[in-house]
Parts: C-alpha cells; sequence; structure tokens
C-alpha cells in the first residue's frame, strides 16, 4: 500500500457532538489528494469512539485509543501516521478552506522538507526527531518555542488572498488572555472530568502543565507584565497584583508539588512572547513560498509596534534580519 501524501492528525476525548462535522470539513479541503486522518481517542465515554468508527467507512480514517494527555495523543497521533508531511487539527472546529491553502504553500515553499510552517505543518522527519510532550496545556506553544529554538520552524507573511479564518470553534472557547491557564476552566472541562475530585486532580495537574508548556517563572512574568503596563498604561494592579500573586501561589505550589518544572526557551521570555519573536524573526520571504510581493500584505507599524518595543527592550533588534527583508523588498511593489 503506498503511503499517502498527507496525514491530518489529532486526539479527542468526548466530543461526539462535534466530531463528524469536523472530519467532514477536513475532508473537503484534502478531497483529490491522497492524504489520511490519525485520530487517537483517550477512550471516550460519550459515543465518540463509535462516532470515528462509523466515520471511518467513509473517509480514509484511522482511529486508536491510548490513555493519554493531549500533548501525548497528539505525539501518538503523529508517530502512527504515515504521511510525508502531517497536518494537526482539533475536532471541535470546522475547517473552511484555508486549510487546503496553506497546506498548498508549504508544499511549494523551499521549507517544504526541512522545516515546520508553525506546529500546523511539518515535515514527517523533523516530528520524528521533536513532538509534543507529555503536558495537557499549552504543548503546541511549547512545541513551537523547541522549533524555533532549533531553527526548525517558519511563519507566513499575511497572504492577500487568503481571506477565511482557518477554522471555526464549535464550542464556546476559554478567554484568550493569561489569566485563562490560571482561572478555574468550569466551562471547558466540563465534559473531561467526572465529579468534584476528578474535576480538582484535572485542573492541578492543567494548572502545572500551562506553567511547564508556557515556560512562566515569576522573574519572566514581573518583567513582561510590568513592561506591558508600562508601556500601554493598562492592566495596573489588577494585572500586576493579583495576576503576579496568582502565578507566584500556582507556581511555588502546584509545579513544586508535582516535582516538575518549567520548559524554557528563552533566559529572560516566558514561552509565549518568545514564540511572537520568532514568528517574526522567521517570517518566510514570498519567494521561499513560490508567490509574488503581490501576494502579500505588508504590515502596518501598528501591527508591528508592540512587537519591535519588545525588540528594543528584551532582544537585539538585529534579531529581525527577515522581517526587514521583507519589508524593503516588498514595500517598493506598491
Amino acid at each position: 500500500m503506498v503511503n499517502p501524501l498527507i496525514s491530518v492528525y489529532t486526539t479527542v476525548y468526548n466530543s461526539v457532538r462535534t466530531v463528524e462535522k469536523s472530519v467532514e470539513s477536513i475532508a473537503r479541503q484534502f478531497e483529490g489528494l491522497n492524504y489520511e486522518i490519525v485520530v487517537v481517542d483517550n477512550y471516550s465515554t460519550d459515543g465518540t469512539y463509535e462516532k470515528l468508527v462509523k466515520l471511518s467507512k467513509q473517509y480514509p480514517l484511522r482511529i486508536y485509543r491510548y490513555r493519554c494527555s493531549r500533548g501525548l495523543g497528539r505525539r501518538i497521533a503523529a508517530k502512527l501516521s504515515r504521511g510525508e508531511y502531517l497536518v494537526y487539527v482539533d475536532v471541535d472546529c470546522i475547517y473552511t478552506n484555508t486549510l487546503r491553502k496553506l497546506v498548498e504553500i508549504h508544499l511549494n515553499s523551499v521549507y517544504k522538507d526541512s522545516k515546520c510552517l508553525d506546529t500546523f505543518i511539518c515535515p514527517r522527519k523533523v516530528l520524528n526527531k521533536e513532538n509534543f510532550i507529555d503536558i495537557n496545556r499549552t504543548e503546541d506553544v511549547e512545541l513551537f518555542a523547541r522549533l524555533a529554538e532549533k531553527n526548525l520552524t517558519y511563519t507566513l507573511p499575511k497572504v492577500k488572498w487568503i481571506n477565511l479564518p482557518l477554522r471555526y470553534e464549535m464550542r464556546k472557547s476559554a478567554s484568550s488572555s493569561f489569566l485563562q491557564g490560571l482561572i478555574p476552566t468550569l466551562t471547558s472541562e466540563r465534559r473531561y472530568a467526572r465529579g468534584a475530585l476528578n474535576y480538582l486532580r484535572r485542573e492541578l495537574r492543567n494548572k502545572r502543565d500551562y506553567i511547564v508548556g508556557s515556560g512562566v517563572t515569576p522573574t519572566k512574568f514581573v518583567r513582561e507584565e510590568w513592561f506591558i503596563w508600562r508601556i500601554w498604561r493598562r492592566y495596573f494592579l489588577v494585572t500586576i497584583s493579583l495576576r503576579t500573586f496568582l502565578l507566584l501561589i500556582l507556581y511555588y505550589m502546584v509545579t513544586w508539588f508535582m516535582k516538575t518544572k518549567p520548559m524554557n526557551h528563552d533566559k529572560y521570555l516566558t514561552n509565549h512572547l518568545y514564540n511572537d519573536f520568532m514568528s517574526l524573526k522567521y517570517i518566510a520571504l514570498p519567494q521561499e513560498l513560490g508567490l509574488d510581493c503581490k501576494d502579500i500584505e505588508i504590515p502596518s507599524i501598528k501591527d508591528l509596534a508592540s512587537y519591535l518595543q519588545y525588540a528594543l527592550r528584551f532582544k537585539s533588534i538585529g534579531e529581525f534580519k527577515k522581517l526587514w527583508q521583507l519589508l524593503s523588498k516588498c514595500s517598493k511593489v506598491y
């Protein structure tokens, strides 16, 4: 049997209400291509596994069952994938034709066999060496930071003809703020944990994993938060006092108690902010993607302002050579 060109891989738990529509949307985007979908199910109890088995009769879908965290499930799914290029998805989302366009851009890029497009599309040989770690939160943040640290990732400038978001979430997502990793996630955890004791156990692990994957330490947290407040004149005492206090409590009590430590990929920055820097440092030029400058939307000064202020504060401005090349080359076209 010939291996597929593309493996779409994911992990799932108790998503029976969303999995069918998600798989259908993924299949639409890869119609006409040699692909497979590989799913690791964490022993769902709501009929998700049975629904996937039914869908496997209609689509090139392989299902495995493992007891796992989100990060470990993704790692297992990637290892079980047979494709030359691996694309990871979440099956509580509807995917648009942006998914197909991003895959096509990667397949036409000079990096297709050597680097990952963010952590979203990777050559198999990269994920064979670098993969998700066994945590349940910020596993993608940590992987991107590790890939960026080893110069194994690239990011895209804004492409004009990609005019839809990559996906639409079918569930209400938690807040995207930093507090998401600190406060109890009652809504998003409801389908995972049954009973107060199980919820507390899972919540403690989630808090530990958030700190581990984010590479957060009290020093980094205070430094970054204070700098944001100084520059943008916001957050004031709630940010500086309450959020710092919560993080310190979590760091010293949860992480210490569970005998783990943050995965640090930069001496001064959390992995979130480090990834912001690396997204600009490793931005691809149009010719590296098989595109023309006319396909690219040049970032405005406003778009770049916050990153550049951080760069001046924490990093050398010379880190952003590729960004300057993009601006100088493509701004002449307009």
